[in-house]
């Protein structure tokens, strides 16, 4: 792209209307074939919630908007990225904007008449603060880094680079093409879903790349051959099918299938194929040769009928009038978190101490969002007229100190640190009293693999720290945070009355949309978790609970006993779901526990007691 727009404008017949024209003919067509083909496959098998997220989707991605979309949606109950049919189209839509500024400023420039070296300097200052930028943000602000053009400008801009590069010798091309793959496959091989994506390391697949293309070589059995020029006039549309095809594996429940993903990848490149054929190179021709006008109106007419359509979807909110009654009561639980949201805060560092129940405060509960899924369960166990204050922290562990390195929120505001220095703070402001404090967390998040570093396997690296990050999550990091956990924890229950609850068990796929996937596809299914698996990978939080309970005096509560048998723990009952993902539980599921939290409100609590919460 950058060669036909510099070329262009040294001739002086540069179009700019033309130049975009030009690439909404190219990417257009076979995108709106595949949101329309989404939108009537979405009619008869996705549940509400789902088709109205697609409607939403179809909309950002044919108006070139997703990448930013998908950045705002990133957060903590963002739904997993399988379940988002277009969310590789964030990268379409990064090019395109990208494809909509660059002719713009290359035209403004060439009114300057600058020489080649100059323009090549800024091709090079642009690269390297876009660069810079992507670096810096990737570990503070990995969506943004991952998904805003300002952070990936640079790999777009390091191509357009390529146009000024000189012609080489074979023997020069050759050893650089050889290093160039070598580069590409550095990244496949040793990169994974544990390293921080883009920053720096996006330079081993950018600068690979481009090396291959500068070498150019017309006799390299690696790139010169039919299989690879064949994927490459199909590689547009492979890539806008592809990702279909994994969601769809997913909601099929066999993507973790071998055999399963290799049809995967021969499904992607056949649909491929067939659009190539049947859609590309039929729009090319009916198009070619247009005037502006007109090619504008036959590529502006399909794209507003599907984009009216998606339109429609969303405002009837997914018309769940479509499926049985059954598949979209089971979908809907997936809405059936805690209504309050302002309770449950991810910025600041302090709580807006929501009340439950009745004026006098009966207990307090702290932790992450999984205290925020069954704070209400602790406030129908309360006495009549007593009530229950709620200080939680979206992803936040209940420890003096910790700096949580692995969270979905902005690093700018969100400061858990600060949080629990606040709880302590207020805990030791109001005094000893016999009001309890009762902590949930999702404890066993970003440890790593506890199990595996127990038998002296490898482990991911942690998702917190307390003053220097940790490389690994080895057995001195486990130390550390047994040291914290028990040290908190006491200092808690120096005050008053300390509960500690069990991790909940997390189950394997997202509750209600794979049960209401299954029904739309007339099975059923259950969805749960060996409880001997459980144990093991919750075995080093229970024996830290066990220890506090034992030198501090803290009580455990097990939700064990009400959400699992003798062998397993369940993700649904009387087939609805107990859980509005895979590991929160729902408004219905958090209702089992009420038996178990009873005994936080065992003692009797006087009024002057808790006088000082009001």
């Amino acid at each position: 792209m950058t060669s036909i727009i510099v070329g262009r404008l040294n001739q002086q017949r540069f179009s700019l209307l033309g130049f975009y024209l030009s690439r909404a003919q190219r990417i257009l067509p076979a995108l709106i074939v595949l949101c329309g083909l989404l939108i009537f496959l979405g009619w008869y098998i996705l549940p509400a919630p789902e088709y109205e997220r697609l409607a939403a989707h179809v909309a950002y991605s044919l108006t070139f908007l997703s990448n930013i979309e998908y950045y705002l949606e990133a957060g903590y109950f963002d739904v997993e990225s399988e379940q988002k049919w277009l969310l590789h189209t964030w990268s379409l839509s990064l090019e395109w904007q990208f494809y909509m500024l660059l002719p713009l400023i290359l035209w403004g420039l060439s009114a300057l008449r600058l020489s080649r070296w100059t323009l090549i300097g800024i091709f090079v200052l642009g690269t390297l603060a876009s660069l810079c930028a992507s670096v810096f943000l990737t570990d503070k602000n990995p969506s943004m880094a991952f998904y805003l053009l300002h952070t990936r400008a640079w790999e777009l801009l390091f191509g357009g680079l390529l146009v000024f590069a000189p012609r080489i010798r074979e023997i020069e091309a050759r050893w650089l093409e050889w290093f160039g793959f070598a580069l590409m496959g550095y990244a496949v091989l040793f990169m994974d879903e544990n390293s921080s994506w883009p920053g720096w390391r996006a330079l081993f697949p950018v600068v690979g790349a481009s090396c291959v293309l500068v070498a150019r070589r017309q006799q390299s059995l690696l790139t010169n051959n039919v299989l690879m020029q064949w994927l490459g006039g199909s590689s547009y549309s492979i890539y806008l099918y592809h990702w279909p095809v994994v969601v769809f594996l997913g909601y099929l429940t066999v993507l973790e299938v071998h055999l399963w993903l290799w049809l995967g990848v021969v499904t992607s490149v056949l649909l491929g194929w067939l659009s190539f054929n049947l859609v590309e190179n039929t729009s090319r021709r009916w198009l070619s040769h247009r005037r502006l006008i007109s090619s504008f109106v036959k590529l502006a007419v399909p794209a507003a009928v599907v984009l009216a359509a998606a339109v429609c979807v969303h405002r009837l909110q997914g018309a769940n009038w479509r499926l049985p009654d059954a598949v979209e009561l089971i979908a809907a639980e997936a809405e059936n978190g805690n209504p309050r949201n302002e309770c449950h805060v991810n910025r600041g560092a302090s709580s807006p101490s929501c009340r439950y129940g009745g004026d006098q405060i009966g207990a307090v509960i702290v932790g992450d969002s999984h205290a925020d899924a069954v704070v209400n369960a602790l406030a129908v166990a309360a006495p009549e007229g007593t009530g229950v204050i709620q200080w939680t922290y979206s992803a936040c562990k209940t420890m003096e100190g910790v700096v949580m390195t692995s969270h979905p929120h902005d690093p700018s505001t969100y400061d858990c640190k600060a949080f629990n220095h606040w709880v302590m703070n207020e805990v030791k402001a109001q005094g000893v009293t016999n009001v309890p404090l009762v902590i949930v967390n999702r404890s066993t998040s970003g440890l790593g693999r506890p199990g595996d570093i127990l038998r002296g396997l490898d482990a991911r690296k942690p998702g917190f720290h307390f003053g220097e990050p940790y490389n690994t999550a080895d057995m001195a990091f486990l130390k550390d945070v047994q040291e914290k956990m028990v040290e908190t924890s006491c200092k808690f229950a120096q005050f008053r009355p300390l509960y500690l609850m069990r991790p909940i068990p997390e189950m394997p796929a997202n509750v209600p949309i794979t049960m209401s996937r299954w029904l739309a596809m007339g099975k059923k299914g259950e969805i749960s978790l060996d409880l001997d698996a459980y144990r093991q990978h919750h075995a080093f939080i229970w024996s830290v609970q066990d220890e506090i309970a034992a030198r501090c005096g803290a009580k455990i509560l097990d939700p064990l006993p009400y959400l699992c048998d003798a062998e397993r723990c369940y993700g649904s009952k009387n087939d609805i779901p107990l859980y509005f993902d895979d590991d929160h539980l729902s408004e219905y599921g958090n209702r089992l526990l009420v038996e178990m939290f009873r005994e936080v409100f065992a003692p009797a609590v006087s009024h002057k007691q808790l006088s000082q919460f009001e």
